[in-house]
């Protein structure tokens, strides 16, 4: 497990994420806030190792709310099995 930094909109919907260069999400295993990000409107998170691949082909149907993050709802649970399977 690791810790990444979403945006979120009003709703709580995920908008953006912190990206290392090469587009992938960017993980920090400090557990430790950057205040500086913090200030630029991104949400310090936790993420699964097996989620990653999932979060990076659907973050934009990820939600945020009661402090936690929360996978895409009403998908085809197929879909999902197959990314995370290793799927595309």
């Amino acid at each position: 497990m690791a810790m990444i930094y979403i945006k979120t909109n009003n709703l709580g919907a995920v908008t953006d994420y912190l990206k290392s260069d090469d587009g992938v999400v960017k993980q920090f295993d400090d557990f430790k806030p950057n205040d500086e990000l913090i200030d630029e409107g991104y949400i310090y998170v936790h993420l699964i190792d097996l989620e990653y691949p999932l979060f990076e082909k659907l973050h934009d149907y990820y939600t945020y709310f009661d402090g936690q993050l929360h996978r895409p709802y009403n998908f085809d649970r197929k879909i999902i099995e197959n990314i995370l399977n290793g799927g595309n």
